[in-house]
């Protein structure tokens, strides 16, 4: 099997610090191209060992070599570029949240469903080994009857200025609606 060839939209924090570094071990996939309007793909492409730089993601969406693009754009961008990538024929895993309204994941879900694209949200949990193991326990009864779960997603969240999951407009989530700290 050949290794999927995937672009990744901006130099993103998260693209650098996660999905970069986990494309350099995979046997099935290869970061081919990285844009950035600027100017810090071609730093982030040496680091990383990707051969092609694009000054827009216009262009990288554009370059038949690529079959897959990673979407680590702040939340409210995601489903223009979603729909953009559906349109250039691409596959697409975009970060979490994959939308921010109904109306929006609906327009996502017809754009590549009408170019015939796979999406996919970028929840780890899906692949991760721990989660393999205790299905293996419950499968072995090992466990018990399974009465309840409960499980939290969470991380600490940058406060400082600039951060963009606090920018308005960018839809930071549920308990983001107002960026301003408060002072009480």
């Amino acid at each position: 099997m050949s290794a999927v060839r995937w672009g990744v939209l901006t130099t993103a924090r998260i693209a650098q610090d996660r999905f970069l570094p986990a494309m350099q071990k995979a046997r099935n996939a290869t970061a081919s191209a990285i844009s950035s309007p600027n100017g810090r793909a071609a730093e982030v492409a040496a680091r990383f060992g990707i051969p092609a730089v694009y000054s827009s993601h216009e262009e990288l969406l554009a370059d038949p070599a690529i079959e897959a693009v990673y979407l680590p754009f702040p939340n409210g961008l995601h489903a223009e570029w979603i729909i953009a990538a559906a349109e250039a024929g691409k596959d697409i895993l975009c970060e979490k949240p994959l939308v921010g309204s109904l109306e929006d994941y609906a327009r996502v879900v017809e754009a590549c469903g009408r170019n015939g694209v796979s999406l996919m949200e970028a929840f780890m949990y899906r692949f991760h080994p721990q989660h393999q193991k205790v299905r293996e326990f419950i499968d072995a009864g090992r466990i018990g009857q399974i009465v309840s779960m409960h499980a939290r997603f969470h991380f600490v969240m940058d406060r400082s200025p600039g951060e963009v999951r606090l920018q308005t407009g960018l839809e930071g989530g549920a308990v983001n609606e107002d960026a301003t700290p408060s002072t009480s």
